[in-house]
């Protein structure tokens, strides 16, 4: 008889139910979604990076021959070696000059290492014509069968033709680094002014070594070339089998997999508050079914049955869609992330995880609510009247008199809100959650771009140039002599140095793009004016310095460096020791800081340098005066390797923060659903256990209007309140993002609750409040007198 019982609850109670079964199932929905993207996106990148074969470590040398490569592949460890070449040239973009990176292939049909995928156009390009990364073809305004203007250091404005696409997954995405990337052979690059050679030997060593094997192996087979005479540079070695964004994407990741923990914990909020009601609004029935012989476990087993079907139904209907959402999920952060999704099925364990959670969630959420309505005593059970009871007291009460000038209907309201503590408790936390999340997005959001600004004002100029070799500062002057109104021009020493020193090859943390994690060494003027970074530790360099050297933040040669502490650092096989004097916050390339006069002793001579910082007059237009700069380098001949106006640096800082800000805000959404879809599933309830309250006050003269007034206004008071308890939740979140950012940038994010996010949220929320609330609002304001009065 139980289980009839049951059917015909199910069938009395279908709002009730499904509205239940939308709340497991949005709850599912989005569990399957974060789960499944979080499982594609961990399988694909590793499997995009891996299976373009990258090399393990690269070797730069003057010129890479026979007799090397031959010596390589011999080498024990090593299963593999090729030539190759990466040069730093620019591309033309409307005005300006951008960063373009030119990867030279020597032979593009027999490629082995670091390989990249064919798009559209050619699979090879002809002399004097590239091929470009399909990623980098919308920044630098690359169409396939059109040309580009390109310019390496040594050679003049060229026209180059785009022959076709490929697609490089071992690259960070063009637009995070405003930089473009384009696939050349020898004798384009020697079209271009530059000699047709291959400085760099990329060896790969099979299986997955380990950090140290793989520095073992590269330093030995270095050590073996210089030994046999052979020009070596240095050592590149980057962390084995990792994305060069790898850091970031880890970041979204575990967003996504920490969201789906919490889309699960309010699903769980959501069951155990809607069935709590449902079993309040039984409680007589329960009592007569005790009264005739029923036991406690029979009716615990009863509900746990129904639980068991509510999952099952709810994962048919869930299950499909959240599939499709991890799809598109993936997809949005590969597009943005540069990587390709090759097989769009999560791995098992997603499968096994969700299955687990629909069926085993709703049991564990209810359990308690469900041992305590089975256990209740017949007398207790007959004499409830299955409905809210109570009155606000001790605090609460000066409270709503207080509120009384707002009028009676939002009295009421505030007091049906706060009837059931429980039951608003959990509300506020479901809404609260989604708008902690929410607002810390665009907090962190914010903040970061508050850091990246310090770029624009801990630097004092305008364009920084770098040359591939020292330039004399008298003949960098007689150039600009052509240009108006550049204000300053300072030149820097500038190195690419080592992180660690091991003997006499320098190594490096770097990958083939030569940008991610490379380290610099900068020779400071004396007279330096460009520059001012805020000392975080010690003291910035003074007149009389000689060997002292200071670090911008997560720059430290070693852990554990402190001030006064030696370190050494290399450049071109040339170890010299600083002392430690200070730490400086820094954003955006720099490195060590030592004085010019020693550095030039070192690495260099005086009165040259290869990094030039220029700073225009105030009221000078930037744009025509860079393209001025531009061309009376040009004019000059003088080799320059990069050029980047400030704002290119402050735009690629920006570009580093929004994927995962995108997917905060996304997962943020989707748990503001779960929270809406909770919200209406209790103001149902509360407007069904007050059915016959309602009547009462329509019988006395409330009018319908009236009523929809005190409906509407419950929600918005626990929508307001749900926004206050959110800015409490954003706040340690924040605080929190923040200090993980210092480890990633050396320095925390600034912390912030900016106006703007959180009135955006206090709209959303009071969005959804009234959404949830319309149809239970009409309900109630449509309840006729005798009817609700005869409601049980």
């Amino acid at each position: 008889m139980r289980w009839i019982k049951l059917l015909r609850d199910v069938k009395a109670e279908r709002g009730r139910t499904m509205l239940m079964l939308a709340a497991v199932g949005f709850a599912l929905f989005a569990v399957t979604a974060m789960l499944a993207s979080y499982g594609i996106v961990t399988r694909e990148v590793t499997r995009n990076y891996m299976s373009t074969n990258p090399a393990s470590a690269t070797i730069d040398v003057a010129e890479v021959t026979p007799q090397m490569l031959e010596v390589a592949k011999t080498y024990p460890g090593i299963a593999d070696a090729e030539a190759r070449s990466v040069v730093e040239a620019r591309v033309k973009v409307g005005g300006e000059w951008m960063r373009m990176l030119l990867f030279v292939v020597d032979d593009f049909v027999t490629i082995r290492m670091n390989l990249f995928q064919p798009y559209s156009g050619a699979a090879a390009p002809a002399d004097g014509a590239m091929l470009v990364e399909k990623v980098a073809a919308p920044l630098i305004g690359a169409v396939e069968g059109q040309t580009i203007i390109i310019k390496t250091p040594h050679g003049p404005e060229t026209a180059v033709r785009v022959d076709g696409m490929v697609h490089d997954t071992t690259l960070a995405p063009a637009w995070q680094e405003q930089s473009g990337y384009g696939y050349i052979s020898r004798a384009t690059l020697a079209m271009l002014g530059e000699a047709p050679d291959l400085g760099e030997l990329r060896i790969l060593v099979p299986g997955k070594p380990t950090q140290a094997e793989v520095d073992g192996i590269a330093m030995g087979l270095a050590e073996q070339l210089k030994a046999s005479g052979f020009d070596v540079h240095g050592v590149k070695v980057p962390p084995p089998g990792q994305h060069p964004h790898g850091g970031q994407i880890a970041i979204s990741l575990a967003t996504f997999l920490s969201f789906a923990v919490l889309a699960l914990v309010l699903a769980a909020i959501l069951v155990a508050a809607v069935l709590a009601a449902t079993l309040a609004r039984q409680s007589r029935e329960i009592g007569i079914m005790k009264a005739v012989g029923a036991r406690s476990s029979q009716i615990a087993g009863l509900y746990a049955v129904f639980l068991l079907g509510l999952g099952v139904v709810s994962l048919a209907v869930s299950v499909p869609p959240g599939l499709w959402a991890a799809g598109q999920l993936s997809l949005l952060m590969a597009d943005t992330m540069n990587f390709t999704i090759a097989d769009f099925t999560p791995p098992t364990w997603v499968f096994g995880v969700v299955v687990a959670a629909g069926i085993l969630m709703p049991l564990a959420a209810a359990a308690f609510p469900i041992l305590k309505a089975s256990r209740i005593t017949v007398r207790e059970a007959i004499s409830s009247g299955g409905t809210a009871t109570g009155s606000p007291i001790g605090i609460v009460a000066p409270l709503l008199t207080g509120i009384g000038v707002f009028g009676v209907s939002y009295v009421l309201a505030v007091r049906n809100s706060i009837r059931r503590p429980g039951r608003l408790a959990l509300s506020i936390a479901m809404l609260a959650t989604a708008g902690g999340l929410f607002i810390t997005a665009l907090s962190v959001r914010d903040g970061w771009q508050v850091m990246a600004a310090n770029v624009l004002t801990d630097r004092n100029y305008d364009l920084e140039l770098t040359f591939s070799e020292p330039v004399a500062r008298s003949v960098i002057g007689e150039a600009l002599t052509l240009v108006s109104g550049v204000e300053t021009a300072e030149l820097w020493g500038y190195e690419q140095a080592a992180l660690t020193s091991a003997g006499a090859i320098d190594l490096m943390r770097t990958y083939p793009d030569g940008g991610h994690g490379s380290f610099a060494v900068l020779g400071v003027p004396e007279d330096m004016s460009t520059l001012d970074l805020p000392v975080r530790g010690g003291r910035w360099l003074e007149p009389d310095d000689t060997n002292a050297i200071v670090l911008g933040q997560g720059r430290h040669l070693k852990a554990g460096t402190e001030i006064g502490d030696w370190v050494t650092i290399s450049v071109e096989g040339k170890p010299s020791e600083w002392q430690v004097v200070g730490f400086v916050r820094e954003l955006g390339g720099g490195g060590a800081y030592v004085p010019k006069a020693t550095f030039d002793k070192l690495y260099g001579a005086a009165e040259v340098g290869k990094m030039l910082r220029i700073r225009l007059a105030p009221g000078i237009d930037r744009d025509q005066a860079i393209e001025a700069i531009e061309a009376a380098f040009n004019a000059a001949t003088l080799p320059v390797e990069r050029s980047a106006p400030l704002t290119m640096l402050y735009e690629a800082l920006v570009g580093h923060v929004e994927v995962p800000v995108r997917m905060i805000v996304a997962a943020a959404v989707l748990l503001a659903a779960i929270g809406g879809l909770g919200l209406a599933s209790m103001m149902t309830v509360n407007v069904l256990e007050r059915t016959r309250e309602i009547g009462i006050m329509k019988a006395i003269g409330a009018t319908p209007a009236l009523v929809l007034q005190i409906v509407l206004g419950e929600a918005v008071t626990i929508a307001v309140l749900s926004w206050l308890v959110a800015i409490v939740v954003a706040a340690p979140l924040i605080l929190a993002i923040g200090q993980l950012a210092s480890g990633m940038f050396g320095s925390a994010l600034p912390f912030t609750l900016p106006p703007s996010a959180l009135a955006l949220w206090l709209a959303i929320i009071l969005v959804i409040a009234a959404v949830a609330s319309i149809w239970p609002a009409l309900r109630a304001a449509r309840l006729v007198v005798r009817e609700a009065l005869a409601y049980t």
